[in-house]
């Protein structure tokens, strides 16, 4: 259970790169619900979750209603401010023991393997990457970042078990898990997950656009679940982005964040 905030205006404290944290922006806009977002760089991240009412991971969303420390409970609050045709979480079974399962596989395997990947690859070159890792975050933790940089990577790398070897198997992890199930996959809460943590292209990366705050209200999504049955075709699933899904009429994200 949530516990209880005296704040009235919601919080959502996150790391820019994490797609978890991204799991939850999706969620929050696609409900159309208004929330300030508190960006931190890693390390620094586990004092403002913890003064936030949180654990030590990102992210964390202070409300009115509580302290929500989990991406699954952030979209499990949104759901209780949207219609019932609209939430995540069909309120029917089967489809949500598929909906719990689905995002479940995606918080547990496609989502850290990708994260582990992420981080051994973007490690090799991080001054490269480092924009993305400071969009929105304070001015001092841009200024020390360059000098936390080296002691973090040795953090990081300890408390993931990064490693030649363990990259090497969390990509093979990702690739097995971009394969469609041989069912419909029923849920547009595990879509966020899905499509956050897609390794990224080797394409040179473009600059991150700039970041404000203040979040815009996403375009509704009429039909998630079918959304998302729609998603797993064979004519999607290879490539999980909302690009590929859009050949098929629909969309694996209600709404994209400005940066």
């Amino acid at each position: 259970m949530p516990r209880r905030s005296d704040d009235q205006e919601r919080i959502l404290v996150t790391i820019p790169i994490s797609h978890f944290c991204e799991k939850a922006r999706w969620a929050l806009e696609r409900a159309g619900l208004d929330y300030t977002e508190k960006r931190h760089i890693q390390i620094v991240h586990r004092v403002a979750v913890k003064r936030a009412g949180g654990g030590t991971t990102a992210p964390v969303l202070r409300a009115a209603e509580g302290v929500y420390d989990q991406s699954r409970a952030i979209l499990l609050y949104t759901d209780e401010h949207v219609p019932a045709a609209r939430r995540l979480y069909p309120a029917q079974q089967p489809d949500r023991s598929e909906v719990l399962a689905l995002e479940e596989r995606f918080d547990t395997v496609l989502g850290p393997q990708g994260r582990l990947w992420l981080y051994h690859e973007v490690f090799k070159d991080a001054k490269r990457f480092a924009p993305w890792n400071l969009t929105g975050v304070p001015a001092w933790e841009r200024r020390v970042f360059p000098f936390v940089l080296a002691p973090a990577k040795i953090i990081i790398r300890r408390h993931f078990d990064i490693s030649d070897r363990t990259a090497k198997e969390a990509a093979w992890r990702v690739d097995e898990e971009s394969t469609p199930w041989p069912s419909a996959c029923p849920t547009a809460a595990a879509t966020s997950s899905a499509s956050a943590s897609a390794p990224p292209t080797s394409a040179s990366p473009r600059s991150p656009r700039r970041w404000s705050p203040r979040r815009s209200t996403a375009r509704r999504c009429p039909s998630p679940l079918t959304c998302l049955r729609r998603w797993s075709r064979p004519c999607c699933a290879g490539a999980r982005t909302p690009q590929a899904s859009s050949r098929c009429g629909c969309s694996a994200r209600s709404g994209r964040r400005r940066e």
